[in-house]
């Protein structure tokens, strides 16, 4: 907010006394003159399209009334109103960004904790598949497994000599059992 006012644009109005106004006004130079009724700001334009301002009384004494008049100046009085939102913006600006703040961390928080609702809550699994009994030695002493684990290893080494009978590559083998059984 106090950077603001030096960014905005600025009219280039050259700054004269009070004094050099009135002697412009004698000399006919001045074409119209804004008064500022609350600050004494006067500002204006010459005659050449130059603008100025200056800082007199908050009004214009009757002699200066008359060198106005007399030189057919055209005088205006302002009396500029202050406008609400100013004042109302500089009050909840602040309470706005404070509010945004407290809710961004709010949901940072709510994020990294996962929700205060599933504290209690568990993502594990139980199992309770039963073990076999069978071992190693078990199924080793089958002979008929034995002879179809020959038949896809075979298979995979020597895969043209089936694919001439018809048979189709498997996409892979499943052995059932616990570890160390298959």
């Amino acid at each position: 907010m106090l950077l603001l006012p030096s960014l905005l644009p600025s009219d280039n109005a050259k700054s004269i006394a009070y004094t050099d106004l009135t002697a412009n006004v004698a000399t006919d130079k001045v074409k119209t003159i804004v008064w500022d009724n609350t600050s004494s700001q006067i500002t204006g334009e010459l005659k050449d399209g130059t603008k100025f301002t200056s800082t007199g009384p908050s009004t214009p004494s009757d002699d200066d009334r008359k060198l106005f008049a007399q030189h057919k100046v055209e005088v205006t009085f302002e009396t500029p109103q202050s406008s609400i939102w100013p004042s109302v913006l500089s009050l909840l600006l602040p309470v706005v960004l404070v509010i945004g703040f407290i809710v961004w961390m709010n949901r940072r928080a709510q994020s990294q904790m996962g929700g205060i609702m599933s504290i209690g809550r568990s993502r594990a699994r139980t199992y309770t598949t039963e073990r076999p009994g069978t071992t190693f030695a078990d199924v080793a002493g089958y002979d008929g497994v034995k002879q179809e684990v020959r038949e896809v290893v075979d298979f995979l080494k020597f895969p043209d000599k089936f694919g001439e009978i018809g048979a189709r590559i498997p996409k892979g083998v499943l052995l059932v059992g616990p570890p160390g059984t298959g």
